[in-house]
């Protein structure tokens, strides 16, 4: 269904403005609940990603959603797993800071915050 709906737009686009309209498609899944049916708003399923974020931060869910999961496939959500993604991201950042400070004359930031040369680039 996806290629015919694609080529159509191509085909469409070619017709009409004389240029194809994009080169690429890219596909994703969907994010599922843990029973394996669709999320939605409307039914009272889904997730807010900006509460997931205010209670775990962004690299949390980055890492839940990117963990155990083929790219244009479907990922359950579970909370749990949230929770683990957490615990492993803290593991992570510990390690690292302790290596840090093993160094020399390293010292850790307070309250979290990154050195400027240490920042990642968020894209």
């Amino acid at each position: 269904i996806i290629f015919f709906w694609v080529a159509r737009m191509i085909f469409m686009a070619l017709e009409f403005m004389g240029e194809k309209p994009f080169s690429d498609v890219l596909l994703h899944g969907l994010i599922r609940n843990a029973d394996g049916s669709k999320m939605s708003r409307s039914k009272g399923t889904g997730v807010n990603p900006l509460d997931i974020i205010e209670e775990f931060g962004s690299d949390t869910l980055r890492f839940t959603l990117i963990t155990g999961n083929t790219p244009g496939n479907d990922i359950r959500w579970r909370p749990e797993k949230v929770e683990a993604s957490r615990n492993f991201c803290n593991k992570i950042w510990n390690a690292s800071r302790f290596v840090m400070m093993n160094l020399g004359d390293f010292q850790a930031p307070a309250g979290g915050e990154l050195p400027t040369d240490l920042e990642l680039t968020l894209a």
